[in-house]
Parts: C-alpha cells; structure tokens; sequence
C-alpha cells in the first residue's frame, strides 16, 4: 500500500510544488510512525485489503483488454467478497451508521495524506549542504517562522487524526464484515474493548486512542 504525490490533489501545494525526495521521506516516516500505530494491529489487514482491491483491478483491465481483442477464452476475474465496502474503507465515502443516519468518510489514503502532508511541511524547510543543515530562502522569497509552519504543520496532522474518526466509524458501522477490530471509541455502536490503551507516536505527534484486532 502506498500514497503517491497525485493524492494529494486539494489537500496541499505540494500537489503543485513538489520536492520529490523529501516528500518520499514524510509518506514513509507518517505511514511507520502515525499511521500504522494509530491502525494498530489492523494495519496489516488494511495493507491486504488493499492489495486485494488492486489485484482485482488488474486483473479486470486485463480481462476487458481481452475482450477488446478477440472476445475468446477470456477468464473473468471474481469480484473479491465485500469487494464495495473494501474500496471504501481504502477510499472513501457514503455509510450508515447505528441510528440508519448515512455519513460520510474520506477513507484510509485520505488519512495518511493528511498526516504525511503534516510531516513534509517541517521537512520542506530545511536543505541538507556539505555545511550541514541550512533553511530554505532564495532572492525572491522569505522563510516562513518555524513556530508557524509547526502551527500550520499541527493543523493537518488534526485533520488526520479526524478523519480517522470519522473512519473509525465507518469500521464499527460495519463491524460485521470487518469484524477483527475492536474499539472502545466507537460513538454509539459500542464495539469494545481497546488496543495497548494509549499510544504515542514516535518522532512526531500526540496521544491518540487507536484500534486493535479481536484475537
């Protein structure tokens, strides 16, 4: 499972502005350190899930560019089970909850998108030299106060850790088929039980209730 710099599309300038290395340095430090611990151990599921849904996409196109060319012996690849409810805990979008409400999340990606983007606004201000590390600043431009970028940077990683509520959510609506995880912050749906109680993220962040699998 991985993010890349088109995901950020209407999230941040990085989407326009992009230094590529750096960049590869906040997707991979977020994933490890953000996360994946906020996930806990339902990480490696969502990782699967993830693959799943991209093997079947693959072998789909494949199996349409089969037909195009001479329609015979094409094998139709099977849909995975839960397959719709997949895509959207790695995308995104519409559920109901306990009370036949529908909500709305933005999906797995969009979480680690957020907490990325946090991550590569305090990396993207600072070059490595053979002198050591200096800030960015150029003729034309003026370095923005390290206290606002971390304000600015703190900003996005809120967002992340909302819209990971808002996913969490969507796990406890439909705990029935995603039925490994268990949390006690679950609104009115009541899963239950915890992951390790409270974890901090390492290198970076705040306390966050995460979610664990049911053994």
């Amino acid at each position: 499972m991985n993010i890349v710099q088109a995901d950020f599309s209407c999230v941040g300038n990085v989407a326009k502005h992009c230094d590529n290395t750096k960049l590869c340095v906040a997707i991979d430090e977020s994933k490890i350190f953000d996360v994946a611990p906020l996930f806990c151990d339902f990480w490696q599921d969502i990782v699967d899930i993830d693959s799943e849904i991209e093997a079947y996409r693959l072998a789909l196109k494949t199996y349409e560019e089969c037909l195009e060319d001479d329609g015979e012996e094409c094998i139709e690849p099977e849909k995975p089970e839960n397959y719709e409810l997949k895509v959207n805990l790695i995308y995104g979008g519409n559920f109901e909850v306990c009370n036949n409400k529908v909500r709305e999340h933005f999906g797995v990606k969009r979480i680690w998108v957020y907490y990325a983007y946090s991550r590569y606004l305090l990396i993207n201000e600072f070059n490595d030299t053979p002198n050591g590390q200096v800030s960015k600043t150029n003729t034309f431009s003026i370095p923005k106060d390290a206290k606002e970028v971390r304000n600015f940077a703190d900003k996005y990683r809120n967002m992340g850790y909302d819209t990971y509520k808002m996913t969490l959510n969507f796990l406890c609506a439909n705990r029935d088929v995603f039925d490994w995880f268990t949390s006690k912050d679950c609104g009115g749906c009541k899963c239950g039980g915890d992951c390790n109680n409270q974890t901090k993220a390492k290198g970076y962040g705040f306390k966050g209730k995460i979610i664990t699998k049911r053994i």
